[in-house]
């Protein structure tokens, strides 16, 4: 298992949840370069029946108000020590609470659940750094959850 800092794993996962649009990008400028001046015909074929474009932007919205879609492999979360530990299968990490400026629980507050999407997340904001988003499926979440705000503050945000 790869130990990082919690900068480098809030990266990590910041470039994973990117990588589909990374990829819708890195194909339009391919087709560019092919086609050349006909890229805006295609363009306008695909947004107008622009049902991916929809979910695309919802989606990257939803990440960054803070939810993200379920892991394929459960993560384990763990606070101890002053410490959250986090255990995602790809690698994991220490955040020591002096390095945390906020913590939000944000839920999904849609009546129409989507499937593959938590219902809610614990988004951490670092001090400096890009922020880490741990999945309410987790092990262990509400437990961890419950010693945190022993010690912090978590606010509460309920996203539409």
């Amino acid at each position: 298992m790869t130990i990082y800092t919690p900068h480098i794993f809030a990266m990590r996962q910041m470039l994973y949840r990117a990588m589909p649009l990374v990829v819708l990008l890195l194909a339009f400028f391919v087709v560019y370069l092919f086609i050349g001046n006909q890229f805006n015909t295609i363009i306008v074929i695909l947004s107008s029946g622009g049902l991916a474009f929809v979910y695309l932007g919802w989606f990257l919205s939803a990440y960054s108000k803070g939810l993200i879609d379920t892991p394929r492999r459960q993560w384990h979360v763990v606070f101890e020590n002053g410490m959250i530990k986090i255990n995602a299968m790809w690698g994991s990490t220490d955040i020591p609470l002096d390095l945390i400026k906020s913590l939000t629980l944000v839920c999904d507050d849609n009546w129409d659940l989507i499937k593959g999407l938590e219902e809610q997340c614990l988004k951490v904001v670092p001090l400096y750094g890009f922020s880490i988003i741990i999945p309410g499926s987790s092990a262990n979440f509400d437990a961890t959850l419950e010693a945190i705000k022993q010690f912090r503050q978590v606010d509460t945000v309920l996203v539409n």
